[in-house]
């Protein structure tokens, strides 16, 4: 009955450091079932264990780190999979674009030092300073 309650203690305690090292509840338990099985399967061949706590860490540890890498080669993905660039943009749709990014540039250069400041205002600004005159009068635009 002592040895029950022993097992019955180690149970919690791997469970709870499996959830700790972010094991889902269901993993967790069926890690430490697995670990169990395992350590009767050993003392079964004859094996004598001296701590079966230590034992039972150990293989759950050692399944964890195995279930791990299992995952970590069932999610790797085909390099071949997975998209490079973005074929959906013609070459000359790129030129036509960096085109008219150069023509805009050209008219802000253009333009005054105080002009480029109000166009560069935040959008709701910058409306309602184009209708005040008083404002555009400051930063020298219009009449």
């Amino acid at each position: 009955m002592a040895e029950t309650i022993e097992y019955v203690r180690y149970i919690s305690y791997l469970k709870n450091c499996l959830r700790r090292r972010g094991k889902t509840r269901e993993d967790a338990e069926d890690l430490v079932q697995e670990a169990f099985l395992r350590l009767e399967l050993y003392c079964q061949k004859g094996h004598e264990v001296s701590e079966p706590g230590a034992f039972l860490m150990r293989t759950v540890r050692n399944l964890s780190v195995s279930q791990h890498r299992r995952e970590l080669l069932l999610n790797k993905k085909n390099i071949e999979d997975i998209p490079l660039a973005d074929s959906s943009v013609a070459p000359d749709e790129v030129l036509a674009a960096e085109e008219r990014l150069e023509a805009i540039r050209q008219i802000l250069d253009g333009i005054s030092r105080r002009t480029r400041e109000v166009f560069f205002l935040t959008p709701p600004r910058w409306i309602q300073l184009c209708r005040d005159r008083a404002a555009l009068r400051y930063f020298g635009i219009g009449d």
